[in-house]
């Protein structure tokens, strides 16, 4: 489990419980038929009510960068988009935030370029006024 994942993680030593931050790369080319069970499966995490206390919050980043699809890939984005805002505020849960992070091109460069495009949206989350440096970080592709 992933929740399960991120308390066997090593953590600099804190007064309160640290903050964990995963960005989520995600790369996409006429990926339509994919980005649904993609994005949801980011946007879905849950925190079991016993790790609440040692994780203090979980921040979730999802950096999607479309690379000139044809297909109606950069639509279904901005709706993932919406509906992660939505899942969030229903969710209600101090201790996980989400964000979707979203970027595009307009000529196919390939998936290496497209990955690179996706990690450099991270600089443009907003923390909240937090230090991200002085928390651990994850990164999933």
């Amino acid at each position: 489990d992933f929740a399960d994942s991120i308390q066997m993680a090593e953590r600099e030593p804190s007064l309160t419980a640290p903050e964990v931050w995963v960005d989520v790369i995600v790369p996409v080319h006429n990926a339509s038929s994919t980005l649904d069970e993609t994005i949801l499966s980011a946007i879905d995490q849950r925190i079991p009510e016993h790790l609440k206390p040692q994780i203090g919050c979980l921040h979730i980043a999802i950096c999607c960068y479309n690379d000139g699809s044809t297909d109606d890939s950069w639509d279904k984005l901005i709706k993932l988009k919406d509906l992660c805002v939505s899942r969030q505020k229903e969710k209600n849960d101090d201790f996980l935030r989400i964000q979707m992070i979203l970027g595009r091109g307009t000529v196919a460069r390939g998936a290496g370029y497209a990955r690179n495009r996706a990690v450099e949206l991270i600089s443009t989350i907003e923390t909240g006024g937090v230090d991200v440096s002085t928390h651990r970080r994850f990164l999933c592709m």
